[in-house]
């Protein structure tokens, strides 16, 4: 019996050791939420690309009450006032943005209402300022979200190499079993609903582990150890339930022995849950 954390010390150093990191694939990004990053991933570009307003507004270059209004020039001559939209390119010796509450504009003349609310580099968005050219936005291992997708839109990126899930087979041994959608018949006391089973199967969903064999057994030792073959041939990972202990129907580890698997530990400290193996 070991301790639980040298347990999943050892189930770690088991799963890093099988390379999984050849599994990988191209995925469109609006396809690739839930998977996990098969390489870091930089920004080619600056975001923003060029220094551009946050508001819509007036660009100047100086800071005055009065103004007046010409077309969109890339250098803005001293007390004069160039309109800008969210989000367009500013001349390059702006010095703030006012904003467009702020000011009224009569036969091209702009007259701001509080001088006081005027302040220098006010509403400018930068080159580079949310992500340099270069930068790693994402690193490798990541579990892709659909705010991690909303960045590798921003960036310029359509597609994404990811690790594809491992397979994985649940095998649920208990002759005393029934699936939640059985009846149980009153008078049959010996049989109870499988929860293990619709358990595994969430949690393997929620880790974008969609693609696995399931099967609910009864303790016979030709049907556990024949699925197993069966699974082990096509898996990456098998979890089962029942079977671990040292009981009459306790038929698991016995079968995985009998196979040549290679047991990396047998029971934890752990209550409950003792009768803990892994297998590789």
């Amino acid at each position: 019996m070991i301790p639980l954390d040298e347990a999943i010390s050892l189930l770690k150093q088991t799963l890093e050791s099988l390379n999984f990191e050849k599994k990988i694939v191209n995925l469109e990004i609006q396809d690739s939420v839930g998977f996990i990053t098969a390489e870091n991933i930089y920004s080619p570009i600056d975001i923003p690309e060029y220094d551009n307003s946050a508001m819509d507004g007036i660009a100047v270059s100086s800071i005055n009450t009065q103004y007046k209004l010409i077309n969109y020039t890339e250098i803005i001559p001293e007390n004069y006032a160039i309109e800008i939209n969210t989000g367009q390119k500013i001349p390059f010796n702006t010095l703030t943005i006012i904003e467009k509450e702020n000011y009224i504009i009569t036969n091209s003349t702009v007259q701001i209402k509080d001088i006081k609310k005027v302040k220098l580099h006010k509403n400018k968005r930068l080159k580079g300022e949310e992500i340099k050219k270069g930068q790693l936005v994402i690193p490798k291992f990541t579990e892709i979200l659909p705010r991690t997708v909303g960045i590798l839109s921003k960036i310029g990126k359509s597609t994404v190499n990811i690790i594809l899930p491992p397979k994985v087979g649940i095998i649920i041994t208990g002759s005393e079993l029934v699936e939640p959608n059985e009846k149980i018949i009153l008078n049959k006391a010996d049989k109870i609903f499988n929860s293990n089973g619709p358990l595994l199967k969430s949690l393997l969903k929620q880790m974008n582990i969609h693609n696995t064999l399931y099967s609910l057994l009864p303790d016979k030792y030709e049907t556990i150890k024949s699925t197993i073959l069966n699974f082990i041939k096509e898996l990456d990972f098998l979890i089962i339930t029942g079977g671990a202990s040292e009981g009459k129907y306790d038929l698991s580890k016995i079968i995985l022995e009998e196979i040549g698997l290679n047991k990396l530990f047998y029971k934890v400290a752990i209550k409950p849950g003792k009768p803990f193996y892994i297998y590789k």
